[in-house]
C-alpha cells in the first residue's frame, strides 16, 4: 500500500495583534489611511473639490490683478495728488485730499499683495516758494535761488489683515531719508485718529524745506518719539453723510493730545553767509552776515492738551551760546495756519563776542531786547507759514518764562544751563564796585556879610542953592 501524504495546515494564532501590521493590508501590506487618501484624490467630495477650485481661481485672478495693474499711472496720480495744497480738495473734484504743498516725483512704485501696501523709492520732494514771501532785502540773487531738493530713499506704507476685517485701517510706515530713518503707526477710525512714530538719526542739514520756516540754516542730527491723538471734526447739521464728503475725514486739532519729546546732537546755528533780517530794525532790516555757531545738545519736551502744544523744555548750552525758549503753539487747521507764542532768549559767551564782531555789532542794534542778565530776548508771533520776530525784554502776554534759566546767570558766569535740571545752583553776582556819594551841591550865593565888605557909605546931601538977594 502506498502511503498518502499527509499535509499540514498553518496553526491559527490566538495572540495578540502587532499594532505595526494592524492596519496593514493583507494583500499589498500598504497602510489603510494611505488607501484612504489615494481614493479621495482620486475622486475627491463635492465640497473639497469646490474649496479647490476656489482657492485655484483666486490665485489667478490675484496674479493676474497684478500682472495687469497700470503702476506707471497711478505712480503718475499720486504723484500729482501729493504735489497739491494741503487741505481737503475742492468738492466734486475728485481729489483725494493728501496734498503736501511740495512737488513730488516718484521713481519707482511697487504694490505688494501678501502684505497689503505699497513701496515708493527715489522720491523727490521740491519746496515751493511761497507766492506772499519776498526775498530778504540786500540779496539780489535770491529771486534766482531755486530751493534745494529733498531726496527719501524708500516709503513703505502697510496695512494688516485684521485691520481691513475689524475695519479699523492701520497704516505701518517705514521711511529711510536725510540720512536717518522713520517708524512709525497711525489709524484712523469713528473716534479720530492716533499716530505714533520713532526718529533716529535724521540729519536736518538735508532738510532743505526749513529754509523756509528758519530765519537762518539749522544743522545736526535728531532723534526722538512722537505720539499724538486727535478726535473728528463733528459736521454740522444736515451736512452729507461721510461717504458723500470729499476728500480724508479732518481731525478736530484744537482737541488734540499728545508728547513729543526730541535730542538734537551737534546742532549748529548759521553758516557764516546767510544773513540774519529783522524787518523793522533800522540797522539789521539789510540784514546781518551771521557766523556759525556751536549749540552742542538740545532737548526739547512739548506736551500737547486741548489743542495747545506747550513747550516744558527746550534749551541747550555749548561753549558758544545759551539758548532757551518759552511759550506755546495753538493748533490750527491746515497746520501751517497754527499760532505762534513763543519767547526766545540768547545769551552769547564772553569768548564768542571777542571771537566774533557780529556780536558786538548785534548786542548794540538789539539793546531793545537787552535783558538785565545780558540776553537777547525775542518775541516771535504770528502763524508757523509767517512767523514775526521783534526784540523785546519781555515775553509776549500768556507766556510764562520758566525759572531757573537765564535769568539765573550771572553777566560774568560761564555757561550752567543743563538739560532736564530742575533747578541751576544759585550764582552770586559778583560784588559792585565802591560808589562814592555824589557831592553836595554847591552853596547859593549869599549876601556878603559887613565883616567881608563894608558897606558903601551913603550919598551927601544935596548942596543948597544959591540965593537970590543982594549980598551983604
Amino acid at each position: 500500500m502506498s502511503a498518502t501524504p499527509v499535509t499540514s495546515t498553518p496553526a491559527m494564532t490566538t495572540g495578540p495583534t502587532d499594532p505595526m501590521t494592524s492596519g496593514m493590508t493583507a494583500a499589498t501590506g500598504a497602510p489603510r489611511g494611505g488607501l484612504r487618501l489615494r481614493r479621495l484624490l482620486k475622486k475627491p467630495p463635492l465640497v473639497l473639490r469646490a474649496l479647490l477650485y476656489g482657492a485655484f481661481g483666486l490665485a489667478v485672478f490675484v496674479a493676474s490683478l497684478y500682472l495687469s495693474l497700470p503702476l506707471d499711472r497711478i505712480k503718475e496720480r499720486l504723484a500729482r495728488e501729493l504735489s497739491q495744497e494741503p487741505g481737503p480738495p475742492p468738492y466734486g473734484s475728485g481729489g483725494w485730499g493728501i496734498g503736501s504743498g511740495l512737488d513730488v516725483t516718484i521713481g519707482e512704485l511697487d504694490v505688494h499683495l501678501l502684505s497689503p501696501g505699497a513701496s515708493l523709492t527715489d522720491v523727490k520732494l521740491v519746496p515751493r516758494r511761497s507766492p506772499t514771501a519776498s526775498p530778504p532785502p540786500g540779496d539780489a540773487g535770491a529771486e534766482k535761488k531755486k530751493p534745494l531738493p529733498m531726496l527719501v530713499d524708500l516709503l513703505d506704507v502697510r496695512v494688516g489683515w485684521m485691520d481691513l476685517i475689524t475695519q479699523r485701517p492701520a497704516a505701518h510706515v517705514r521711511l529711510e531719508a536725510f540720512g536717518g530713518s522713520l517708524t512709525g503707526a497711525g489709524g484712523l477710525g469713528d473716534d479720530g485718529g492716533e499716530v505714533s512714530a520713532k526718529l533716529d538719526g535724521i540729519k536736518l542739514g538735508l532738510v532743505s524745506y526749513l529754509a523756509q520756516l528758519l530765519p537762518l540754516p539749522l544743522t545736526g542730527t535728531i532723534s526722538g518719539t512722537v505720539d499724538a491723538k486727535a478726535p473728528l471734526v463733528k459736521p454740522p447739521p444736515g451736512a452729507p453723510p461721510a461717504v458723500a464728503r470729499a476728500g480724508a475725514p479732518k481731525l478736530d486739532l484744537a482737541k488734540a493730545a499728545g508728547l513729543i519729546e526730541l535730542s538734537l546732537v551737534q546742532g549748529t546755528l548759521g553758516d557764516g553767509k546767510a544773513k540774519l533780517v529783522v524787518p523793522g530794525d533800522p540797522f539789521l532790516s539789510q540784514g546781518l552776515t551771521f557766523p556759525r555757531l556751536s549749540l552742542g545738545t538740545l532737548q526739547a519736551k512739548v506736551v500737547v492738551d486741548r489743542g495747545r502744544a506747550t513747550i516744558t523744555e527746550l534749551r541747550t548750552r555749548s561753549p558758544d551760546v545759551e539758548l532757551s525758549i518759552d511759550g506755546y503753539i495753538e493748533l490750527r487747521d491746515p497746520m501751517p495756519l497754527s499760532e505762534l507764542h513763543l519767547y526766545v532768549r540768547f545769551k552769547p559767551s564772553p569768548q564768542l563776542v571777542q571771537r566774533e564782531p557780529t556780536f558786538e555789532i548785534l548786542n548794540n542794534a538789539m539793546a531793545v531786547g537787552k535783558r538785565p542778565d545780558g540776553a537777547i530776548g525775542f518775541a516771535v508771533t504770528g502763524s508757523i507759514a509767517m512767523p514775526r520776530s521783534r526784540p523785546s525784554k519781555e515775553p509776549p502776554e500768556g507766556v510764562t518764562v520758566r525759572g531757573g534759566s537765564l535769568g539765573a546767570v550771572a553777566p560774568g558766569a560761564s555757561p550752567a544751563l543743563a538739560p532736564g535740571a530742575a533747578s541751576p545752583p544759585p550764582v552770586t553776582s559778583p560784588a559792585p564796585a565802591a560808589v562814592l556819594p555824589p557831592p553836595p551841591p554847591p552853596p547859593t550865593p549869599a549876601a556878603p556879610s559887613v565883616e567881608t565888605q563894608p558897606s558903601p557909605p551913603p550919598p551927601p546931601p544935596p548942596s543948597p542953592p544959591p540965593s537970590a538977594g543982594p549980598p551983604p
